[in-house]
């Protein structure tokens, strides 16, 4: 059967097809609706996503899917160097830098 022998209210449409197809939500829809991470917060916990010892920075992964946000290691206070590595939960405050783009210090 071709759509041109069907009438209209019979056509084969994929909605009607294959059910009702749950609308998914694009990349760049789902960007914008995440959570954003603000200068001040503090206690933040993340998930250390990359990490780069020889250029001495990094990025965590925060636990509440904002966008990952990168950290120097100068920024990491000297009792918690071990505690930095890939795949590892930190807690962190957001600081923002003098360019106007925000950092994390690992507490």
């Amino acid at each position: 059967m071709d759509k041109e022998t069907l009438e209209p209210d019979e056509a084969f449409w994929p909605d009607e097809r294959f059910g009702k197809q749950s609308k998914r939500r694009t990349r760049r829809q789902w960007r914008k609706d995440r959570p954003v991470l603000e200068d001040g917060a503090t206690g933040v916990e993340g998930v250390v996503k990359r990490f780069f010892p020889e250029k001495r920075y990094g990025y965590i992964q925060p636990k509440n899917n904002a966008e990952r946000i990168r950290f120097d290691l100068m920024d990491v206070s000297y009792n918690r160097l071990k505690c930095v590595g890939v795949g590892r939960t930190v807690f962190f405050t957001v600081v923002k830098k003098p360019n106007g783009r925000l950092k994390a210090v690992v507490t």
